[in-house]
C-alpha cells in the first residue's frame, strides 16, 4: 500500500526495539524501557546507534525521557534530510478505526533492516494502565521488539508510541490486545523533553478525591472533591487552595475532557507533564465554574524532592474508595515496594500498622511514623478477601519501572 511505502522509512531500529522519527533534522521518539538494560539507564548522555530501514546508520544522543509514561526522545547529533513522520491528533481517533504497527519484532528485522507491519484497529480509547494513563488499545499484534514503534492512522500519522501488551498465562507475546502512548500526550511532553533530562506527571498536590457516588450520588456523573486539606503552619497554601477547590465540589471535566470517574480524571492529569496549567471544571451548586489548577511533580516525587533522606516511599496513589472504607489503590509504580509486596490497582486499604486508612491523608500521617527501610503491615481488601500485607518502604524517589511487557 502507498501508506506503507511512504511512512515506513521514518521507523528505527534501536537497540532490542523500535522507534520513530519525529523531524528532518533527527528528533526520534522510542519508550524508555528500550534504553534500559545492557546499553545503560535510559538518560541524558548515553549514545545509541539507530538504524534506518534499509541500513543507513546514524547514532543519536538521549537528550529527555518521561520514566513514568515510558517515552525517551533522542537526537541525531548534525541529522539532516531525515526520513520522517507526523503526529496524528489522537483527539480525533476512533473506535473501530483501522491502524498499522511497524516495528521489529522479536528482532526479525535486524541484519536485514526490514521492519514489521501488522494491520488492526482501535479496540478502546483512554485506557488507565499504570503510567500509560490514557492509552490507545489495539488488536494490531504488537509483540518484543515492537517497543518505541509507531501506531500510524491510514493516513500516514503517528497515533501514537507502542509499548505494552496484556499477557495471558505470562506469556510475552501477542493476545490482542496491546497498548499505545496516545500523539497528543507526546505533542504536550516535547517541548520538555527537547529541553533535556527527565520530565515528570503533573499531579494535583492538596486534593483528596473519590468517585461521585461516595457521597451519595450517581457513578459516573464526575469526580467528587472529598477534601482540600489546608497547608500546614508556615507553608504555602496548596495547589488545589490556590485554584479554589470547595469541598463537595464534583469535577466534571480536564481540559474539556469529561472526567466521570477517578481513574478517568488521573489518566487525563496524567497526559500534562508537571508545570502545566490547566483548566477543570466543577459543578458547584446548581452551576459550573472553570478553576485555572497548577500542576506539580506526583505526590512521591514531590515529597522526596523536599526531604528525601527521611520521608519513605510506598509507591502508589489512591482516593476513597465507593464505600469510605478505606483507600482505593488507583496506580502501583512498577519495581516499587508496594509493587514488590504484591498490592494491586483495586484493593483497598483499611490499616497502616494496625491503624485505620479512610484516605490518602491517612496513609501520608501513617507513612510519617516510618522510616525507609522499616516494614509497615497492611491490612487491605481484595474483593471478598480481607488480607495482611507487610510492605518493607523505600527511600522516597522516582520509581525505576520494569521493561513493559510487550
Amino acid at each position: 500500500m502507498d501508506v506503507i511505502k511512504r511512512v515506513t522509512p521514518a521507523f528505527v531500529f534501536i537497540g532490542g526495539g523500535s522507534g520513530v522519527c519525529l523531524s528532518e533534522d533527527g528528533w526520534i521518539l522510542t519508550n524508555h524501557h528500550v534504553l534500559i538494560g545492557p546499553g545503560g539507564p535510559g538518560g541524558p548522555g548515553q549514545q545509541w546507534r539507530v538504524v534506518f530501514p534499509g541500513g543507513r546508520r546514524e547514532f543519536a544522543d538521549v537528550v529527555g525521557f518521561d520514566l513514568r509514561g515510558d517515552v525517551a526522545l533522542l537526537k541525531i547529533k548534525d541529522g539532516k534530510g531525515c526520513p520522517f513522520a507526523e503526529l496524528a491528533d489522537s483527539d480525533a481517533l476512533a473506535v473501530g478505526q483501522h491502524v498499522f504497527a511497524v516495528g521489529n519484532p522479536f528482532m526479525l528485522g535486524t541484519r536485514i533492516w526490514e521492519p514489521s507491519v501488522s494491520f488492526g484497529i482501535i479496540s478502546a480509547l483512554h485506557r488507565f494502565q499504570e503510567g500509560y494513563s490514557d492509552a490507545i488499545q489495539t488488536d494490531a499484534q504488537i509483540n518484543p521488539g515492537n517497543s518505541g514503534g509507531p501506531l500510524f492512522t491510514m493516513d500516514g500519522t503517528i497515533a501514537g508510541i507502542n509499548g505494552r501488551i496484556a499477557l495471558k498465562y505470562g506469556n510475552r507475546v501477542n493476545t490482542g490486545i496491546g497498548y499505545a502512548i496516545p500523539a497528543n500526550q507526546i505533542r504536550r511532553f516535547l517541548p520538555k523533553l527537547k529541553a533535556g533530562g527527565r520530565v515528570y506527571h503533573g499531579f494535583v498536590d492538596g486534593l483528596q478525591i473519590a468517585d461521585s457516588d461516595a457521597a451519595g450520588g450517581e457513578y459516573g456523573a464526575g469526580v467528587l472533591v472529598a477534601d482540600v486539606p489546608p497547608a500546614g503552619p508556615g507553608e504555602e497554601p496548596t495547589p488545589a487552595q490556590k485554584a479554589g477547590f470547595l469541598q463537595g465540589d464534583l469535577i466534571i471535566r480536564v481540559e474539556g475532557a469529561r472526567t466521570f470517574n477517578t481513574r478517568r480524571f488521573h489518566g487525563v492529569v496524567g497526559t500534562y507533564p508537571a508545570g502545566s496549567v490547566v483548566t477543570m471544571t466543577v459543578k458547584r451548586g446548581d452551576g459550573e465554574k472553570d478553576l485555572s489548577v497548577y500542576l506539580g511533580e506526583a505526590e512521591g516525587r514531590a515529597e522526596a524532592a523536599k526531604k528525601p533522606q527521611k520521608r519513605p516511599w510506598l509507591g502508589l496513589t489512591g482516593s476513597r474508595s465507593r464505600g469510605g472504607e478505606g483507600l482505593r489503590v488507583e496506580e502501583i509504580e512498577p519495581e516499587s515496594p508496594a509493587a514488590k509486596a504484591g498490592l494491586k490497582e483495586g484493593d483497598v486499604i483499611l490499616e497502616a500498622d494496625g491503624e485505620p486508612v479512610k484516605d490518602f491523608r491517612g496513609l501520608r500521617e501513617a507513612l510519617g511514623r516510618k522510616s525507609p527501610g522499616e516494614e509497615m503491615k497492611l491490612k487491605l481488601k481484595r474483593g471478598d478477601q480481607t488480607l495482611e500485607v507487610p510492605v518493607v518502604l523505600g527511600k522516597a524517589k522516582g520509581a525505576e519501572p520494569d521493561e513493559a511487557p510487550e
